[in-house]
C-alpha cells in the first residue's frame, strides 16, 4: 500500500487517500482513491503502478478505464487503487 501511495506521489499524483475497510467491505481490505490532473495523468499513474508491480511478481486482477482515463480502477484484491480526473472524485 504504501509503495503503490509512493509511486502515485512521485508521478505527481494528487489528493491521496488511503482507507481501510477490511471491516466494512468483503471485496478488498483497503481504498487508495487519487487524482491526476488530466486523463493521460490518469492513465500514466495507472500504468506505472501495473508495470512496477508486474516487475516484483504481482499481478493485477482487472484493470478498467485505461481506455478513458477519467476514472481507472486497479483490482489488487487486498488493494483496490481508484484514480480519477478532479471532478470525478
Amino acid at each position: 500500500l504504501r509503495e503503490m501511495a509512493q509511486l502515485i506521489y512521485d508521478k505527481k499524483g494528487m489528493n491521496i487517500l488511503a482507507l481501510d475497510v477490511a471491516g466494512l467491505s468483503s471485496i478488498t481490505d483497503y481504498l487508495l482513491i487519487a487524482e491526476g490532473h488530466v486523463d493521460r495523468h490518469v492513465i500514466a499513474i495507472a500504468q506505472a503502478i501495473v508495470e512496477e508491480f508486474k516487475q516484483k511478481g504481482v499481478h493485477p486482477l482487472h484493470v478498467e478505464g485505461l481506455q478513458s482515463g477519467d476514472w481507472v480502477v486497479i483490482d489488487y484484491s487486498g488493494i483496490m487503487v481508484h484514480l480519477f480526473m478532479p471532478g470525478y472524485r
